[in-house]
Formats: C-alpha cells, structure tokens, sequence
C-alpha cells in the first residue's frame, strides 16, 4: 500500500510538474518584465523567477539558488505544522516524518547559503532525501518539493520545482488559517521576499515573519521554547536550525554540507542517531574553525585551577577602542615602574619613552585604518622588545604585561578587519614554507607537549593538527594552514604557563603527550604511518614550555607580531 501512495503521489507531481513546464514555455514567449506585487499564485511567482534569471544577468548557478531560496523560506513558513507536537492532533505526525523534514530543509538551507559555485555539492544529497522522502506517506509536499527544487541541475528545472514548492506551501498555509483576520497573506509574504531580491539584496538575514505572525508559529514557539517534541537531546540542533531560520539566519553552508553528507541508513536509525553524529560533526567543524582562526578569532588562556590550557573566541571590537585600551596599557606601564623603588623602573621609563611616545601618535592617527594600526603596534612590538633585551630587563613583570597587552590588541585588529587577517595568514604562509626540517621536529615536539597540557577544543585542534603535518595524504594548503596554527598557539601557550612557572610536559619523556594524539588519530581512524614518525620525531627533548622559550628567544619561533 506505501509502495501504492508513493507511485501515486509521483504521478501526481509529475502532472503538475508538466503543466507548470508548459507554462513556462508560455511564458518564455511572452518575456515580459513582471513585478514583485503581481504574484499571487505559483504561475505568476514562475514567471518572475525566469524574468528575472534572464533580465539580471545572472549565472545559471544563481538562478538555481534564488529559486530554492525562496521556496525555502515558504516551506519553512509552514514548518510548525509539520513539526507540532500538540497532544491535540495525535497520529498525525511521527518522529520519522519529522526528522526527514530536517534533512530536507537542512539541505535547501545549505543550497541557501553556499557560493553559487557549491551547490552543485548538494544536488545529489538532495535527490537521494527527495526519494526517501517520497516513500513517508506523512510527508508534506512543501518540504518534499523543496527537496526536489534543491535536486535540479538546471535554472528551468530549479524555477519549475521551486514555483510548485512554494504553490503548496501556500496551500498547506490557507487550509491551516482559517481566520484570515487574524493572519497574514501568504502571498505577500512571498512578494515581500521577492521585493529584497529586486532591491539588490540577499535573503540572509530576513525574518521570515513580521507582525503579525500567523497563530500555529506563536503556538509552536511556546512548545519549542518549553520542551520540543518528546526528547530534548535528540532535538536539540533542530531546535536551533528552527530559531535561526525564523530570524532568516542560518549555519555556515559547510555545516549543513557535513549533516546532507550523512547516509541514508544513519537516518533511518532515528533522531539519536542523528543527534549524536551532528554532535561529531559541530565539534568538528569548530575545531576546524580553531586551526583556521587562532591566534586571531581564539584566544588561548590559562585555567588558574588546573593550570591547563584552552581556547576561547575573541569578540570583534570597534577599532577606537582598541587604540583606547593600547593607549591605558602605555599610561599603566610608565606608572607602575615609576612606583619602583629600584633605579630598573626609572631606567625602563627613559628608555622607553621616546617608542611610546611614537606609538601614541600613530595609533591615534591610525584609529580607522585597521592596516597602519596593526603595523604601528607591530613596530613598537619589535622596538620594545629590542629596549628590554638591551636593558637585560626581558622578563620583568611590567615589560611582559606592556608586550602580552600588545599581542591582545593585534589579534583585536585582525579579527575586527578581515583584510589584516588575511595579510597575517599570507605572512605565516611564507614563513612556513621556509622552515627547516630541524624547525618541524621541534615544532612537533613541542606541540605534542602542549597538546597534552591542553583540554577542549585547543586539545583537539592541535592533535588534529598533528595529524595533518604527518599525513602523506593532505594537501600543502592543509598542511599550512596546520603549521601556521600550530606556531601561533606555542607562543602564546608558552608565555601563560612560563609566567606561572610551570616548564610543560616532556614529550619525551611522558608517554600521555602522544597518547591524546594517538587516541584522538583513534577517535578519526586516522591512525597511520603519520602518528609514527610524530613519535620518531619527539624521542629526544625537554618541557615543551622551556624548548618553546628556547627558540623563540633564538629567532626560530614567531608569535604573531613578528
């Protein structure tokens, strides 16, 4: 009887698939420029999708995205009425049915997202979830044809698809609002997202409802907010892909390539299955996101407690307020060894001065060019660096202070402008490639150390790290985007276990360095020849914290400022 419904409803699209392509055929006569507030129904919303791929000037991946973006956010529109939880309407909805419904828009959502040039990546995800969805009897057709829209490989296809997704959303809406009053115009909701599109504008971003909001939505969110469905663990992601959604926000299109990339048989285990594999997935994903950023988007700080290390994100800050906090710290500076009572603090303001006095007056000329600014506490970096050592006051608590605040400040900059974070990569970069095999074995070492002194994410990252300088199998992009995280967080791990007197783990000598690389290569099935020769490369040595001074002190390490 499933196998029955299934043909039956294929048929039925089918038939309206064909008669929306003969209108299509039509109207591609015709050619008439159509506006956003003559769309009422799915022929006339068909009409403007090709009027607009072909008057725009647009690429064929384009189009294809605008159209599944708009029957993306009809569908979603009417979601909570296939997710509602209400003991009122028993039988009508089932766990299978709704998680299914999850894979689909997640799919429409990273075909949402993405450059035009990926969505290709998700076509054959999601002509795979348009055949499973078609055999769940209890599937809406909103979600089954948005499905089908992100499947087309052509911009025809995707228009036609689209235009029946959004017809049916329509439909599902008007049988569900019966008091018309007291609801919005399905329709308009449409022509308002159409209206950002003509304007030059993405849909990233857009709410999906303005007041007012249609009664089943206000009804679902006071049941998503209290407890969703049956199991809150289980549920937990798509509680969040629902509230982004509504604020027409979504997760970064790499995510959601990750989730569409899980197989058939994982979802039809059912939504633990699912939940814990998308727990892998995120964790993943932000550890990825760690090597890419740090030191620049991750602060790495010291737990007074454990005395571990670990990485936490850097909020991006305006840049007058940077120049504020640059401008304190040199102020703090002079007064504090002016309190000294050792002739040292009075000799560090002298000859200090003339630097401080020169990196005043360029981060304030500099205060809204992120670029200059960066370079101004880059060259008092280097010139205070050079006073301290001269004056045999390297380590003396109030210079490390002045020189650890400066490191802070250029993160700051690199994470408020993306231009200088580019600029910090592609020096590391060139760095990189320079470096001698003697530099990587230390290097390894050394992070291996601090991996074991780390927990978290940071603990993760570096052992994935690891994993990919020792890896025959990835690429040179990938294995210096993994150096230049790895020699950006010893710096800075470095410096917070030394000002705590703490010398690190000897990879050499404790066995626990590698193992929680190894039982993280473990966790990957990454074990290979790899984890090997990082072992081979850790057999001599000392505490990392102590080796990691040792170079840096000789020029073989970089921080981020230099």
């Amino acid at each position: 009887m499933l196998f029955i419904n299934s043909l039956l409803r294929g048929a039925c699209v089918g038939v309206e698939l064909f008669q929306l392509a003969s209108v299509l055929d039509y109207l591609h006569d015709l050619k008439m420029e159509f506006k956003a507030t003559q769309i009422r129904e799915k022929a006339s919303l068909l009409k403007w999708i090709m009027n607009w791929a072909e008057n725009s000037r647009i690429s064929d991946n384009e189009a294809r995205q605008i159209s599944v973006q708009i029957a993306h956010r009809a569908a979603l529109r009417v979601l909570p009425l296939a997710w509602n939880a209400d003991p009122r309407y028993p039988g009508q909805i089932d766990d299978g049915s709704i998680l299914f419904s999850a894979r689909c828009l997640a799919i429409s959502s990273g075909v949402s997202a993405s450059s035009p040039n990926d969505i290709d990546d998700f076509a054959s995800f999601a002509a795979s979830a348009y055949f499973d969805a078609t055999t769940n009897p209890r599937m809406r057709s909103s979600i089954v044809s948005v499905v089908d829209a992100a499947a087309a490989r052509t911009p025809r296809d995707a228009a036609v698809r689209s235009a029946a997704a959004v017809g049916n959303a329509a439909s599902e809406y008007n049988a569900a609002t019966t008091e018309r009053a007291f609801n919005p115009n399905f329709w308009l909701k449409v022509s308002e997202d159409i209206r950002v599109i003509e304007a030059g504008n993405g849909l990233i971003g857009v709410p999906l409802w303005t007041d007012p909001v249609p009664n089943f939505t206000r009804e679902f969110e006071a049941q998503l907010h209290g407890s969703f469905l049956r199991n809150e663990k289980a549920w937990e992601f798509w509680s969040r892909f629902y509230e982004k959604s509504e604020q027409g926000e979504t997760f970064q299109w790499e995510l959601l390539l990750k989730i569409s990339e899980i197989s058939n048989i994982d979802w039809k285990m059912g939504p633990e299955r699912i939940a814990e594999l998308i727990a892998q997935i995120e964790k993943s994903f932000q550890i990825d996101q760690i090597i890419s950023d740090n030191p620049l988007g991750q602060r790495i700080v010291r737990s007074k407690k454990t005395g571990t290390l670990k990485s936490e994100p850097i909020e991006e800050r305006d840049l007058s307020l940077i120049v504020k906090d640059i401008q304190r710290s040199l102020r703090e500076f002079n007064c504090n060894c002016k309190k000294e009572r050792r002739n040292i603090g009075l000799a560090l303001v002298d000859a200090f001065a003339p630097h401080i006095d020169e990196l005043r007056k360029r981060v304030s000329k500099n205060k809204e060019n992120p670029r200059e600014l960066l370079r101004s506490i880059e060259d008092a970096y280097r010139a205070f660096y050079l006073v301290a050592k001269t004056e045999v006051a390297s380590e003396h608590v109030q210079v490390d202070r002045l020189l650890n605040g400066l490191q802070d400040r250029a993160a700051d900059v690199g994470v408020s402008s993306p231009e200088v974070m580019d600029e910090i990569k592609r020096r590391r970069a060139v760095k990189v490639q320079l470096m001698t095999a003697q530099q990587i074995t230390l290097a390894v070492r050394i992070s291996a150390g601090m991996a074991a002194d780390s927990r978290g994410l940071l603990q993760a990252a570096i052992s994935r790290a690891l994993l990919v300088v020792a890896s025959e199998e990835a690429t040179d992009d990938e294995k210096a985007a993994a150096w230049t995280f790895l020699l950006g967080a010893i710096p800075r791990g470095a410096k917070l276990k030394h000002e705590a007197g703490e010398v690190g783990t000897d990879a050499s000598k404790d066995s626990s360095a590698f193992e929680t690389v190894v039982g993280y290569a473990d966790k990957l099935n990454k074990l290979d020849k790899g984890v090997d020769a990082l072992q081979e490369a850790a057999a001599e040595g000392g505490p990392w914290v102590t080796e990691a001074f040792t170079q840096i002190s000789s020029g073989n390490f970089w921080g981020i400022l230099s």
